[in-house]
């Protein structure tokens, strides 16, 4: 592999991405919200800086949790639990009421950080 910095980056415009049809309505509903309120996410530490990384790891659940708190609409009432798993924070959600046909299911969403 070659010098990264020895090439230019491709530089792509800012451009508008519709939350897709085929999600959920309350999934539409919770992106919709996120990114009418999006949140600044600071730049990456360098590689060696372990220390950096675990601000850094520190600052993203925060992030997380305030995505997931924010603005909530009627009947978004499910309580948030932070749980630690392994020495990584998780957010259970244990829900309020009858899961119908996706009982047993489960979204696992694992994030970069």
């Amino acid at each position: 592999m070659g010098d990264v910095d020895a090439y230019p980056p491709l530089r792509i415009p800012e451009r508008s991405i519709p939350v897709p049809n085929s999600l959920s309505a309350e999934a539409r509903a919770v992106l919709g919200r996120a990114a009418a309120t999006p949140i600044e996410w600071p730049p990456y530490p360098e590689l060696a800086d372990t220390a950096g990384w675990l601000h850094y790891a520190e600052a993203a659940n925060a992030n997380m949790l305030a995505m997931i708190q924010a603005l909530p609409e009627p009947g978004d009432d499910a309580e948030c639990l932070v749980l630690e798993a392994g020495g990584s924070s998780c957010f259970h959600f244990p829900g309020t009421g009858d899961a119908g046909e996706d009982q047993g299911n489960v979204l696992f969403d694992v994030h970069g950080g």
